[in-house]
């Protein structure tokens, strides 16, 4: 698990650390220090969770947390003073960040860094389901399409047209979404 941990001080970096790796022994943290560092660092490369221990040198970490979770696929866990704890769950919670106070508790720690984990499991989970039904869907398109231009080309009903890709994606030993897009390549 990448994970990136933004905090004020490197002091407080490495005791996150610290806490992550006894959660987490598989866990690989990098740091850094500021808003600024931390926006290039997740927009150039991907980091499973960002940990931001608020507030930062520059900010208080909140517009940080906000941006990474609705411009990337990584999770956000954001600590904070108690005080400022109704704050982040009414404005982070619905763009997906979970918010954690401070003085960390172990167990709530290591109850945030699972949850984490299972947000990002179910998340990939779905774009993948999202991903095959998205393809299913295309497929449907264009053999249907490639049905009603036979029923117009051959004058045929639409079940005669379906059997006909059928029989030609046998014959060739093609699907029938490849015969249907050649159809359709060679009639455009």
């Amino acid at each position: 698990m990448k994970i990136l941990i933004v905090s004020q001080t490197e002091k407080t970096a490495k005791a996150i650390c610290d806490l992550v790796k006894k959660a987490n022994s598989e866990a690989c943290p990098f740091f850094c220090f500021s808003e600024a560092i931390a926006r290039g660092m997740v927009l150039d490369e991907y980091y499973d969770l960002v940990i931001i221990n608020s507030p930062l040198l520059d900010t208080n970490g909140f517009d940080l947390a906000h941006m990474i979770a609705t411009t990337t696929q990584t999770q956000v866990l954001i600590i904070v003073k108690e005080e400022y704890f109704p704050f982040a769950t009414t404005e982070l919670q619905p763009v997906g960040v979970l918010a954690i106070t401070k003085p960390i508790i172990f167990q709530y720690f290591e109850q945030m860094l699972y949850l984490t984990n299972f947000i990002k499991l179910k998340t990939d989970s779905l774009k993948r389901e999202n991903f095959k039904l998205q393809n299913k869907l295309e497929e449907a398109r264009i053999i249907t399409k490639a049905k009603c231009l036979l029923v117009r080309t051959r004058n045929c009903s639409e079940e005669e047209a379906h059997h006909l890709l059928e029989k030609s994606a046998m014959n060739n030993r093609l699907s029938l979404k490849e015969v249907a897009m050649a159809l359709l390549r060679r009639e455009s």
